[in-house]
């Protein structure tokens, strides 16, 4: 089976895009 990689954004937040 195929195991859904979980989102990084919930350890580290990705930085605001200026």
């Amino acid at each position: 089976g195929q195991r859904l990689s979980p989102p990084l954004n919930i350890r580290h937040p990705l930085p605001p895009k200026a």
